[in-house]
């Protein structure tokens, strides 16, 4: 019989994983009927090499998406609260079992607003690309940084921080960045 030795770098692995779980409520399985439907709806036309759209519901309400001449090749695989830990766990449902010919992810914002700090968003960012880049090399993947909003604002230096830190990320693990914020944001706020 084999008995698992816990060393004190086990031991503070452990506690350190329930610890961030227990603070930030993050269970991924939250989502799992969510993502079902999810998958169930965008999967009645199920495209060959789709171009996937995923994370924080990235397309929701633009109905004049259906105009676009590739649109029978997109899917929309994003849902609503999920932060970057959830696009984690439900990776081979929502990317990589599709096989997309382009991979458009926005996170960063929920986390953010959940009071994840930037060191820990971009660290699930890091882990999120190699998750990807191991099963999908090759695919192109498109970064949308988390954008300005309203109700958001007292989080502004968390964003501009966070984006700033994606915007040199990215490139070295050859994604693209979309800088939203900068775009979003004028004189005036």
């Amino acid at each position: 019989m084999y008995r698992l030795k816990i060393t004190p770098l086990l031991t503070i692995l452990l506690i350190t994983s329930f610890a961030l779980c227990s603070a930030f409520g993050q269970d991924p399985e939250r989502y799992h009927d969510v993502v079902n439907a999810t998958l169930q709806s965008a999967l009645e036309k199920h495209p060959k090499s789709p171009i996937i759209f995923t994370g924080s519901a990235h397309l929701n309400g633009l109905s004049d998406l259906d105009d676009l001449p590739d649109r029978a090749e997109i899917l929309d695989l994003g849902f609503e609260g999920s932060q970057t830990s959830d696009l984690i766990y439900f990776a081979n449902e929502l990317v990589l079992s599709h096989k997309p010919s382009k991979i458009f992810i926005y996170e960063g914002d929920n986390d953010l607003a959940e009071g994840k700090s930037v060191d820990i968003v971009l660290a699930d960012m890091k882990t999120l690309f190699h998750v990807i880049r191991r099963q999908l090399p090759d695919t192109p993947i498109y970064l949308t940084s988390p954008k300005p909003s309203p109700a958001r604002l007292a989080l502004r230096p968390k964003y501009e921080e966070l984006n700033y830190l994606l915007s040199y990320l990215c490139p070295e693990r050859d994604i693209t960045f979309i800088n939203l914020w900068d775009e979003m944001i004028d004189e005036f706020g």
